[in-house]
């Protein structure tokens, strides 16, 4: 499963369009429900503030993600993240 396939999974799940975004921008208070890519369409950042996740498995397959926003959901387990070695 590629990043964007990833991409495309989350925006089933909340039932809206995700926006791609500069990495710098991705993680403004402007660009909730955004990610960015890097060069090779690997997912970088990924902002999914109050976008009604509880749950963060398939975040797991982003092994490029640096930064994340899931601030404003009812995410109970964080296991998920703790694979992903480039987020800061």
């Amino acid at each position: 499963m590629s990043d964007l396939d990833v991409i495309q999974e989350i925006e089933k799940q909340i039932n809206e369009p995700l926006g791609l975004c500069e990495l710098e921008t991705v993680m403004s208070g402007n660009s909730r429900c955004s990610y960015a890519l890097d060069q090779n369409q690997q997912v970088t950042g990924l902002n999914l503030q109050n976008c009604k996740q509880t749950d963060l498995l398939l975040l797991k397959k982003l092994k490029n993600l640096t930064r994340l926003n899931v601030s404003l959901n009812q995410i109970t387990q964080l296991t998920a993240l703790k694979s992903l070695d480039k987020l800061t």
